[in-house]
């Protein structure tokens, strides 16, 4: 690949996670990324194969940084001590559900995993992606719990499904009226989380 195709690339993807979060998945437009990332139509799908194939690239990648910048942020308030990790700051860290990037990040992924139903490919992207989240979760979670000195014997694969199930199901409330209380979640995922990661 060029390094112009290798540009053209770039934007182009820059230009669909733009168009997704101004029109949805079912509103972006082939003819409106091409604008947006100063490229022709013919160009995309030359890169990209088709709509399905640009779709598989983006939205896999989108789905991964979400939860990559999740991990990122409690790997850097791990390195920011070095006696054992509180879960109540990790609690503090992964609860914030009111707020708007939040809230917009569960529905581009609702969006994301039902567009991975209808394309197979995406599917299976997803499938691989999620399979390496989980692992890196685990792993995260093997470095905590030897900081924190625990050694009761639990199911660390369980734990990061379960913690992804809570996440991801978050968007129920967003459809609630009645907001969820912050407080009572933040407690709830304090004790999960010390549950699995301390003595």
């Amino acid at each position: 690949m060029s390094l112009i195709e290798a540009s053209s690339r770039d934007r182009i993807r820059t230009a669909a996670v733009e168009q997704l979060k101004l029109n949805g998945l079912i509103g972006m437009r082939m003819f409106d990324v091409a604008a947006a990332a100063d490229v022709s139509v013919p160009l995309i799908y030359k890169l990209f194969r088709d709509r399905n194939g640009l779709l598989t690239d983006v939205l896999s990648e989108l789905y991964a940084s979400y939860v990559k910048e999740d991990i990122a942020s409690i790997r850097n308030l791990i390195s920011l001590t070095s006696g054992p990790i509180s879960t109540k700051v990790i609690a503090n860290n992964i609860v914030p559900i009111s707020q708007p990037r939040r809230h917009e990040r569960r529905w581009i992924r609702v969006q994301i995993v039902a567009a991975s139903v209808e394309i197979k490919e995406l599917h299976e992207r997803l499938r691989i992606e999620h399979a390496s989240l989980i692992q890196q979760t685990v792993q995260l979670a093997v470095e905590i719990r030897q900081r924190n000195g625990a050694t009761r014997p639990v199911n660390l694969h369980f734990f990061a499904t379960i913690l992804f199930a809570l996440v991801f199901g978050l968007v129920l409330s967003d459809l609630d009226l009645d907001e969820l209380d912050t407080d009572a979640y933040r407690h709830y995922m304090e004790e999960l989380l010390s549950t699995y990661l301390e003595p």
